[in-house]
């Protein structure tokens, strides 16, 4: 009898990792801040008409890297003045923010889904991060190097010459 219950209490734990395994891997980051056990979303409709559908952000340049770090299609093209024209889902436009070279939502946002386009125009870039499915369309480029890194399903085009 003994023997059998300590069998069943292996299996049982053992069954329990794989599950809580399993959940992790599906849940990714929503796992990670609370939102997974969460069922209030702070998505919701397309917009109240109380919010702008379109926003330019001030992009003051601290170094020669820019991250993306949101589900969007960011625009580049080298030129003046330094900004972001932010444009798409009201709720999702008002929680896009640009601090320093990182363009990514802010904390409070739970809606990755919503389209939003990024037309950014600033000095040469010679170097690009893009984080998650986001899409970097670079254009017009006439710089001496260009380093990408992209982690995730992002993707990117550029036109115009690098010489490195």
């Amino acid at each position: 009898m003994n023997k059998t219950l300590a069998w069943t209490a292996v299996l049982s734990l053992a069954v329990a990792v794989i599950c809580l395994s399993l959940a992790n891997s599906i849940a990714g980051n929503e796992w990670r801040g609370g939102r997974w056990w969460n069922f209030a979303s702070s998505c919701r409709g397309s917009g109240d008409g109380t919010k702008p559908g379109s926003v330019t952000l001030v992009w003051q340049p601290i170094s020669s890297e820019f991250q993306i770090a949101l589900p969007a299609t960011v625009t580049y093209r080298p030129g003046t003045p330094s900004q972001a024209v932010v444009s798409g889902d009201p709720e999702a436009v008002s929680h896009v923010r640009l601090s320093g070279n990182v363009l990514a939502f802010d904390d409070g946002f739970d809606c990755d889904g919503r389209p939003v386009s990024v037309q950014l125009t600033g000095p040469a870039v010679p170097s690009w991060r893009l984080s998650g499915s986001g899409r970097l369309e670079l254009s017009a480029l006439a710089q001496e190097a260009l380093d990408l890194r992209i982690s995730g399903s992002g993707d990117v085009r550029a036109s115009g010459s690098v010489q490195d």
